[in-house]
């Protein structure tokens, strides 16, 4: 199936589209607050770095944790309407609290506390899609879920060049929660519009299973051990958006208009490389072509550290969203591949991927700025991201003696126990 043909089934299946408006949504809040998070955090907020690092791996904590529970119910009860409402409410509550009540407190709540919280929505919106497109072969999976993931980085394409004239002509940077409650209040009305009802998904079965249970099954060591190589190799994904703007304005001396230009660049630049990388996909095993992407997003991190005050910084645009583009799409199908038919359970595998690259991000940051400054800090996040490639490809490396490799982990098959919802 080419990306045509998986937009044309996207656009003939209702749960599809309402999946890929809804990313579109929180793509949309995601492109106007995370280029600017920091940036708003260091100088409109005066939150010294070490404590923005500390704040992020707080929210780390809140997002996996929320996003785990979530998953586990969404599993047990087959209610995942109601999870989704209750997730996309946390993020409409996030992001209104900074617009409308603008203050050191209101931003440390909002982004320790709701928008966290409404992290995991993300996850579920796949799993969801997971749930509808569970009889399709591998490959028309991926590239459906490819397309779909591409449909959340269209907001940054389209969202940050018109952002990038906005802030040079003087609208506040604040703003941009202004413009991510609005992406938030469309979502709610899309879900609580939409989103169909449980008992019509033929595949979304109750999964029998006590939170421990569910717990048991997420911490499964080889479960666990892909996980945090995946955490690793996408780190520098977070890393690169926390520093985007203390890089160009700190340290290359440039104006805040730049960051949403060149985070618009990236972002479309890394809808096609979501397209290639589902294509490679087909033809070779998913870790060697993740480990592909984590290598020249290494690359772009190393040169980017070193070139953010350079007049041709712009061409970093290339290595960034074509390494971008393979970890952005295939991580979250390799992801799911591990808990086979567990939907929740495997959107909220995207959380605990989610959270480790967050955390690894912040580690990343606080050894660099405290040791030297952003520079270092993409220095070692680079370093983080080869590290985790490696270990992937050992942990999925070709047994010897020309044996085929086993699956990636344990798939998870139903449970005699499961009925429907």
């Amino acid at each position: 199936m080419n990306p045509l043909s998986a937009a044309r089934t996207i656009a003939a299946d209702p749960v599809l589209r309402l999946v890929t408006l809804a990313l579109i949504c929180t793509g949309t809040l995601s492109a106007a607050v995370a280029p600017y998070q920091s940036l708003i955090a260091i100088r409109i907020f005066a939150i010294a770095p070490r404590y923005y690092a500390a704040l992020l791996v707080v929210a780390a904590l809140v997002a996996v944790t929320s996003s785990v529970v979530a998953g586990i119910w969404a599993d047990q009860s087959a209610r995942r309407r109601r999870v989704a409402l209750c997730l996309i409410a946390a993020l409409t509550l996030g992001t209104g609290l900074v617009r409308l009540l603008p203050s050191t407190v209101s931003f440390a709540v909002a982004h320790m506390l709701f928008l966290p919280l409404g992290a995991g929505l993300f996850g579920q919106l796949f799993a969801l899609a997971r749930i509808v497109t569970q009889g399709r072969p591998q490959a028309e999976r991926d590239r459906i879920a490819a397309v779909i993931r591409a449909a959340f980085a269209l907001p940054f394409v389209a969202v940050l060049p018109l952002w990038a004239l906005a802030v040079n002509a003087g609208v506040a940077l604040i703003d941009v929660y202004a413009l991510g409650l609005v992406a938030a209040l469309i979502g709610l009305g899309l879900i609580l519009r939409s989103w169909p009802a449980d008992a019509s998904l033929p595949e979304n079965h109750r999964s029998g299973l006590t939170f421990r249970a569910g717990m048991a099954e997420l911490a499964h060591p080889a479960v666990l051990a892909r996980m945090l190589a995946l955490g690793l190799i996408g780190s520098s994904l977070s890393l690169y958006m926390i520093l985007l703007g203390p890089m160009f304005t700190t340290v290359g001396g440039r104006e805040p208009g730049i960051v949403a230009l060149f985070a618009g660049c990236v972002a479309g630049l890394e809808i096609p490389s979501m397209m290639i990388g589902a294509g490679l996909a087909t033809r070779m095993p998913k870790s060697r072509v993740i480990a592909l992407g984590a290598v020249v997003h290494a690359a772009f991190m190393l040169a980017f550290a070193a070139s953010a005050h350079l007049p041709h910084v712009l061409l970093l645009t290339l290595p960034a969203g074509f390494g971008a583009g393979m970890l952005l799409t295939l991580p979250l199908s390799y992801i799911q591949d591990l808990l086979g038919r567990r939907p929740g359970a495997g959107g909220a595998l995207i959380a605990v991927n989610q959270f480790l690259t967050a955390a690894f991000a912040a580690l990343a940051f606080l050894i660099g700025t405290q040791l030297s400054g952003y520079p270092l800090a993409a220095v070692v996040g680079a370093g983080f991201v080869l590290v985790g490639a490696a270990v992937l490809s050992i942990l999925d490396r070709p047994a010897r003696l020309g044996v085929a490799p086993p699956a990636p982990a344990p798939i998870l098959h139903p449970r005699p126990e499961e009925t429907a919802p």
